[in-house]
């Protein structure tokens, strides 16, 4: 959601791969992201559109949009996240049951010793703005 959410009116299924991979480093298949965006719709966090193609051999293309749910949801996992790392001091080189991990909080946790900045709490983790775009679809 957070990838449609960033996209905005270029919430495309190929965007949203390329977005995945470009954040994550990591290859993300076609069938997988359009099947989490289908699952996405179901429970009503996102809604889709088919929008007309363009020029005379253009494809029909698909935007998605986070939902005003799917954006309270957001804020909930955001809360959930925060609150979990309340408590955690970071030290270098902390590893994950005794093995060095390379993890987005070992990474953090590492990067945070060094640059001076204690890991995120609910009261430092950026709020998500008010998003006008939330249920402009039709």
């Amino acid at each position: 959601m957070l990838v449609v959410l960033r996209l905005e009116n270029e919430a495309y299924g190929m965007e949203v791969r390329r977005e995945i991979e470009t954040r994550t480093g990591r290859d993300a298949s076609i069938g997988a992201v359009y099947a989490t965006l289908g699952r996405l719709e179901t429970k009503g966090l996102t809604r889709s559109h088919e929008l007309a193609p363009e020029g005379e051999k253009g494809r029909p293309r698909r935007l998605y949009r986070v939902t005003s749910e799917g954006g309270r949801a957001l804020e909930r996992t955001q809360e959930a996240v925060a609150s979990m790392w309340e408590g955690v001091t970071p030290c270098k080189g902390r590893t994950v049951a005794g093995s060095p991990s390379r993890s987005w909080g070992a990474q953090y946790l590492n990067e945070s010793t060094l640059s001076g900045h204690p890991p995120p709490t609910s009261s430092t983790l950026p709020i998500l703005p008010a998003l006008p775009w939330f249920d402009i679809l039709p």
